[in-house]
This record gives structure tokens, sequence and C-alpha cells, in this order.
């Protein structure tokens, strides 16, 4: 049986999987153990932490490129 908060994890992955694609699956479907659910339902409401945006090593050459032409 897997640990509890990895079946949380993967029940809120495949959520937010569904719902980016247009095809929400409800709660209940996909957690129907009531105590993972609640901890899906607390960590929607509460929000999750943002990505963390890590630009390439171009798209920093290209920064650093617009940012030399701004200060000259």
């Amino acid at each position: 049986m897997q640990h509890e908060n990895q079946q949380v994890d993967e029940a809120l992955a495949h959520y937010l999987a569904a719902l980016e694609a247009g095809a929400p699956e409800p709660l209940d479907a996909l957690a129907p153990d009531p105590a993972i659910r609640s901890q899906i339902e607390f960590a929607l409401a509460e929000g999750l932490p943002a990505p963390v945006f890590a630009p390439s090593a171009a798209e920093q050459t290209a920064a650093a490129a617009v940012a030399a032409r701004v200060q000259t």
C-alpha cells in the first residue's frame, strides 16, 4: 500500500493535469478516501507553490544582451 503522502501527491498531480487539459475530474473519483480528499482540498484552497522558473542558457544570453542594450 502506498504511503498516504504519496497517494495525495499522485491524486493531486492527476487532478491538476486533468484540469489543465480541460477535462477536470471530480475529487471523489480521484480520491475516494475522505482523509486523502480533505488533504487535496486543503492544498487547493491554500494554493500551491509557484513553479520555479529556470531560464535556459539561450534565454539567459538573450536577457543579458537586452540588459546591455538598455544600459547603453
